[in-house]
């Protein structure tokens, strides 16, 4: 089952809106479970309950999305690495430190973290 998506509404509307991290993370759920190629534009504005031009307000493309949470994905992985490699500490509690902070970042971000994993070697990404 999805998770919610936080739903704020407008002082100067009635209907809901949506932040552009709220369109990205149903997106990229949407492309978790359906796999990107199946996913349509139209499919997320519907799974979001919005018109496709208002999805557009967000975002430009399908492409973007994809950039965006591989991106958001391998950065903080990446900071993981680089913190555990200027540390001082021993090699043992290096490979220590990438293993808890790998699992943070996949915790706290495990959409776009999946997508990453399931895209690394499929694409040019």
């Amino acid at each position: 089952m999805n998770p919610p998506v936080k739903v704020t509404t407008s002082p100067n509307r009635g209907r809901p809106g949506y932040s552009r991290d709220d369109v990205i993370d149903a997106a990229v759920r949407e492309f978790n479970q359906r796999g990107y190629e199946a996913t349509s534009m139209g499919h997320v504005a519907s799974v979001l309950g919005i018109s496709k031009s208002a999805l557009y307000h967000h975002i430009s493309s399908k492409e973007e999305i994809l950039k965006y949470a591989v991106t958001r994905a391998q950065d903080a992985l990446d900071g993981v690495v680089d913190k555990a490699e200027a540390s001082d500490a021993s090699p043992g509690e290096k490979v220590r430190a990438l293993i808890y902070g790998s699992i943070e970042v996949l915790c706290a971000d495990q959409e776009s973290v999946t997508l990453l994993l399931r895209l690394r070697g499929n694409s040019e990404l």
